[in-house]
């Protein structure tokens, strides 16, 4: 008995086509897995006062909501827009859209679903707190229409988009934001960003899939990734010793370094060593030296905390 197999509208044939059910499509569409940046992002402006009111931590979530709605409605726009293009690609041919699971038209029905629950969810929150998160829509549709293949820029456009997510956390605690912080985070999704680059070059993937790689070089990508190491390493020691309170920063900046020193050699023995770095979404959730580094650090930092708040209170 011949079984007949339905080929999709694109002529893509893959195993996705044939096992994933529709609803998966659907999921995958949006990428639940890369939600995780905005769950880690978002959140850093507890660092300093990881104490607050029920009320905070709920706008909080308000704003982290918001932004896991505006970056799947970037990454339904950008799969739409590069549907053609990334047919070509050994491995983004399995999209949904590319590989004909989901319609152009279902995207377009999904798109305005995601921004029609995104101006509700507005409404209900804090309004006035919400623009870092529209800022960040803008940026990346004029990211998703050109920018993207423009040589280091497309590096930079994709930072800010997690300086927003930091700030969107600020801007809704009304806490004032670091610039320590901020460049933090700058240079840590450049260290990310760059990375995936590499991780691309290597692969060879072709200029065709990606402009933008024609202006790259492993050796001009090598460079910048240490360099940008060593900035992120800096900018995290000043922001712990100039932005906390005297006593907590300077604890937590010694106790501190070994956690961030041995993070950025992991993920550069990832790069380097293992050749990965093309999905950084997953890597920093997902790999167990990192994720167990990540977690000894944060109860470190929550230990010293704990122990400043019992001092004072011994004290008073």
């Amino acid at each position: 008995m011949v079984n007949h197999v339905s080929i999709p509208s694109s002529g893509v044939l893959t195993s996705d086509n044939l096992q994933r059910p529709h609803w998966r499509a659907l999921l995958a569409l949006v990428r639940p897995h890369q939600w995780s940046k905005n769950l880690i992002a978002v959140p850093l402006a507890l660092l300093g006062n990881p104490v607050l009111p029920l009320s905070g931590y709920l706008r909080l979530a308000w704003i982290t909501c918001l932004f896991i709605l505006a970056s799947a409605l970037v990454y339904v726009l950008n799969d739409y827009a590069d549907r053609h293009r990334d047919r070509s690609h050994p491995v983004k041919r399995n999209r949904p859209i590319a590989s004909g699971e989901i319609s152009p038209v279902e995207a377009v029905i999904v798109a305005t679903t995601l921004a029609a629950a995104l101006l509700a969810l507005t409404v209900l929150g804090p309004w006035w707190a919400a623009w870092p998160a529209y800022l960040y829509l803008a940026l990346n549709l004029a990211y998703s229409c050109g920018l993207k293949h423009v040589p280091l820029l497309d590096v930079l456009i994709v930072s800010c988009g997690f300086v927003l997510r930091a700030v969107a956390g600020c801007v809704v605690l009304s806490i004032e934001l670091s610039g320590w912080l901020a460049l933090t985070v700058f240079a840590g999704s450049i260290l990310l960003s760059l990375g995936k680059r590499r991780h691309e070059m290597i692969q060879a993937s072709g200029e065709g899939h990606r402009p933008a790689l024609g202006a790259y070089s492993v050796q001009l990508l090598d460079n910048l990734i240490l360099l940008n190491s060593a900035i992120v390493l800096m900018a995290t020691m000043t922001l712990f010793y100039t932005d906390l309170s005297s006593q907590y920063g300077r604890a937590a900046m010694m106790f501190s370094a070994p956690f961030a020193v041995l993070l950025i050699f992991r993920y550069l023995q990832v790069l380097f060593v293992s050749g990965g770095g093309s999905e950084p979404a997953r890597l920093l959730v997902r790999d167990r030296p990192i994720v167990g580094t990540a977690l000894l650090w944060a109860v470190t930092l929550i230990g010293l905390r704990i122990t400043e708040w019992a001092d004072v209170q011994w004290m008073a």
